[in-house]
């Protein structure tokens, strides 16, 4: 694709849950869309709905109405099984939490995903090796995560969410469990990989001082998506 084509399109999404005998509206016609290299953060309180947003443009839940498309493919009308495979192949995940499987090494933790795409070849170790140095790891490569620090699990963790390449990147949170200082470090490996590897990313937030790093910024606020100028001081 070419560098202004959208990789993330949201059209008219909406989202509401049952809750007893009335209905709960999250959002209501949501329009956004992202394109190929962009850094764009979403803040919004908690509860404001970011997470069930994540949710709905990585095909783990369904909108109530809209439609989803990641490079053109629209989720909202996959099956489930076709859902988990274009999840699979293109889109990378940070969590607040780090989710690495701590019976696997380092190094097998970032081979995870290429091979779950069955995608492992004779340079895959190298290319992972390589991402390990970009964030000073490499000497950890057979360490298991329980020997690691938070920092260093959730640099590991990064560094598996890009290793296949994705189209988008989603974040959710990706320094909540850390440490101010620690949380600044983690943040500053992130922003130069997305840069260095001009990676579509979506980062949900409710730190403004994260914002700050954004191409774009947006906030969820009484169910609409409102967008921001990185500059502002504030983001109400």
């Amino acid at each position: 694709m070419p560098p202004s084509d959208e990789i993330l399109e949201i059209c008219n999404l909406s989202k509401t849950f049952d809750e007893g005998e009335s209905q709960r509206i999250v959002f209501r016609e949501l329009n956004a869309s992202i394109r190929r290299g962009e850094f764009v953060v979403l803040l919004g309180r908690s509860g404001s709905g970011k997470s069930t947003l994540l949710n709905l443009i990585s095909g783990i839940d369904l909108p109530t109405e809209g439609e989803v498309l990641i490079g053109g493919q629209n989720l909202t009308t996959m099956t489930e099984q076709k859902r988990t495979l274009l999840r699979r192949n293109n889109i990378g995940f940070v969590f607040q939490f780090y989710n690495l499987i701590p019976t696997l090494t380092v190094i097998e933790n970032l081979l995870l995903p290429l091979e779950l795409k069955k995608n492992i070849e004779a340079g895959s170790k190298k290319h992972a090796l390589q991402i390990l140095e970009q964030v000073s790891l490499a000497d950890r490569a057979n360490s298991y995560p329980d020997r690691l620090s938070g920092g260093e699990q959730q640099r590991i963790a990064i560094c598996r969410a890009l290793i296949h390449k994705p189209l988008l990147l989603l974040a959710d949170e990706p320094t909540g469990n850390l440490d101010v200082e620690t949380g600044a470090e983690v943040l500053n490996f992130l922003n130069h990989l997305i840069r260095d590897n001009h990676m579509t990313t979506l980062m949900v937030t409710h730190s403004p001082e994260v914002a700050q790093l954004a191409d774009r910024v947006m906030t969820i606020r009484d169910g609409a998506l409102v967008e921001h100028s990185v500059e502002a001081k504030a983001f109400p």
